[in-house]
């Protein structure tokens, strides 16, 4: 415990930087948001990626163009509006998604969500890696696949080391551009050389439709498997101004970006991919070698630029996740380099193992629990807001680490039922009820936690305590307090009081375990004192 005793919160005197860095562990004050210009560059990293373009053709060499279209458009409209309803409060939580998620499972619990966004961050990380590694390799030589393939994760850990604030916003913003202009000339050329022929492409229709379920139904549940989207969009939302929130909710991670990703994406992945000839099955190595054959050096900066923009996204999402998860279960606090240089060597080991071999079942089983996730997510944001109007209900949004439990059953038995009847369905059942696991998950996991947030036993999740310094301040989003414990800076939203009244911010909150030991014996003794007064 910290030894100098502060009787008051103090005003802040100094500003320690803490701000600038994008601590994954801290709640990310107004004056230290980023504009419109540095947002929208760095996020719309994800629009631009070939697993995009592949996504829409394999989708309608399955089930045809016109049913594919269908599903693209239906997935736009589904998860942009769902972003369109989170975007308000993610932005103003100013937290990443796994500090969010102490709500729905707990201090510890939370350290699930972390894991299973890096988990998905990283395994992309190594896809869109080899897609780049093999490109080079194919078409310059020189080097073996496997120095490809460490060229490319160091760069990656390189690019992403100053976060969002000093560079990811500046590369992105340049390459954007250039992806948008390969495209453009991917699509010219194949259809100069091959013929645009729109009657046969618009129009394909295999044979024989051979998937489990509605045809729709296949589109729709191919694109909720990177539902990962949501938990990305969190992490850089809570970077941006409340002021843009409007802004943000429609046009960066809302129903434009959706529309622009799927999409046109899509659109432009049936064209390429059922006009340029290839000798072999669609997918992303596939295209790899058909842009290369047919748009040479040129093809080879597209695809390093699509790849790379993406890329940034993957190891910057993997490092946030990455000290949330070390911080919460082992206790060993990471520097971003750190974070990063780790999340780079995962992705590199998982490259050399041949990635592509197993890559897609696991992405199909995280799949399920990202949905799950997402789906608990929308109730709990739906329930905060209804909350917002009868606050005499109780304060279900409190993420800090003195306020909440360890572990939150309501939430934790939520998505383990929800992600375990998908992975049963998907798995072990298959069929017409495996076509339906996702969405069936989505509507599980949003409905049993939406009656848990409905019951009398959810606040039990949230610890009581006897004051609380957000209330002894001005403003709890924009005053500034001093940490007793590391000196730091931290907006009132943060912080909290330990039992000799000392100022502690959030990330030294979870490092010190005494401090959770005397909110949970306070708890227990303001709950008793309750109990005895009513009886």
């Amino acid at each position: 415990m910290a030894t100098t005793q502060t009787s008051a919160p103090r005003a802040a005197v100094h500003d320690t930087g803490r701000d600038g860095d994008e601590d994954a562990l801290h709640f990310v004050p107004q004056r230290a948001r980023l504009g419109r210009a540095s947002i929208l560059p760095a996020y719309w990293a994800l629009v631009g990626s070939l697993v995009f373009l592949i996504f829409g053709a394999l989708v309608a060499l399955t089930i045809g163009t016109t049913n594919a279209l269908i599903a693209m458009a239906i997935s736009v409209v589904f998860q942009g509006g769902i972003y369109y309803g989170l975007a308000k409060y993610s932005i103003r939580s100013g937290v990443t998604s796994s500090v969010f998620s102490r709500v729905m499972f707990g201090t510890t619990g939370s350290a699930l969500a972390a894991l299973l966004l890096g988990a998905v961050a990283i395994f992309y990380g190594a896809l869109e890696s080899s897609i780049i590694a093999i490109a080079f390799q194919n078409y310059v030589g020189v080097f073996s696949l496997n120095v490809w393939y460490a060229i490319v994760a160091v760069y990656s850990v390189l690019f992403v080391i100053g976060g969002i604030r000093n560079w990811l916003d500046r590369v992105n913003g340049a390459l954007l551009p250039l992806y948008a202009i390969g495209l453009i000339l991917a699509v010219v050329w194949a259809g100069s050389k091959y013929g645009f022929n729109s009657a046969h492409w618009t129009s394909y229709k295999p044979e024989h439709i051979t998937v489990s379920g509605p045809p729709l139904l296949f589109g729709i549940v191919t694109y909720m498997g990177v539902m990962i989207l949501t938990m990305f969009a969190w992490d850089y939302s809570r970077m941006a101004r409340e002021t843009d929130t409007q802004f943000h909710r429609v046009v960066t991670f809302g129903p434009v970006y959706y529309f622009l990703t799927y999409f046109v994406n899509g659109v432009i992945g049936i064209f390429l991919v059922l006009t340029i000839p290839s000798k072999l099955a669609p997918g992303e190595v596939s295209i790899v070698f058909d842009l290369l054959g047919l748009m040479g050096f040129v093809g080879l900066v597209f695809i390093w630029v699509s790849q790379t923009r993406i890329n940034t996204a993957n190891f910057y999402v993997a490092s946030l996740s990455l000290e949330s998860f070390l911080v919460r279960l082992l206790r060993v606090r990471v520097p971003r380099l750190a974070a990063a240089a780790v999340s780079g060597v995962i992705v590199l080991a998982l490259m050399l193992t041949d990635v592509f071999s197993f890559l897609g079942q696991a992405l199909s089983y995280q799949a399920i629990f990202v949905v799950a996730w997402v789906g608990m997510a929308c109730a709990h944001v739906l329930e905060s807001f209804r909350r917002t109007s009868t606050p005499q209900e109780g304060v279900i949004d409190d993420w800090r680490p003195g306020r909440v439990r360890a572990f939150n059953p309501g939430g934790l038995i939520t998505w383990f039922i929800a992600a375990g009847l998908g992975v049963v369905l998907y798995e072990a059942v298959g069929g017409t009820w495996g076509a339906w696991s996702s969405p069936i998950t989505f509507v599980v996991s949003f409905g049993l936690y939406w009656s848990w947030l409905r019951s009398p036993w959810a606040l039990r999740s949230f610890l009581q305590r006897a004051s609380d310094v957000r209330d002894t301040v001005p403003d709890q989003w924009t005053s500034e307090l001093v940490c007793s414990y590391c000196s730091g800076t931290f907006v009132a939203h943060e912080m909290d009081t330990d039992r000799d009244a000392q100022l502690i911010c959030a990330a030294c909150a979870l490092d010190e375990r005494a401090f959770y030991r005397d909110a949970v014996a306070e708890d227990a003794r303001l709950r008793g004192a309750a109990a005895a007064r009513r009886s």
